[in-house]
């Protein structure tokens, strides 16, 4: 079989901090941290976060690094 060369000739990516390879870049050269305080859009916070971890049936993380606009109907190009 032959060796096929392949070139990348454009990118797209949607990260915590901003969509887009620039916005990649900034968050990396900044060291941002993107996580914030989970929005109840995603699910109900104060049902489910408890400081102390050892509880059960409970989350002690109440930030995430969460993309916004995120919609599970997106499809990938």
């Amino acid at each position: 079989m032959d060796d096929v060369e392949i070139a990348v000739v454009g990118i797209g990516c949607h990260f915590p901090g901003g969509e887009g390879l620039e916005n990649f870049w900034r968050v990396l050269i900044n060291g941002e941290n993107c996580a914030a305080e989970i929005p109840n859009d995603r699910f109900n916070l104060s049902q489910w976060y408890d400081p102390d971890e050892s509880k059960t049936g409970k989350t002690y993380t109440a930030k995430a690094a969460l993309i916004d606009g995120n919609d599970p109907q997106d499809h990938p190009i």
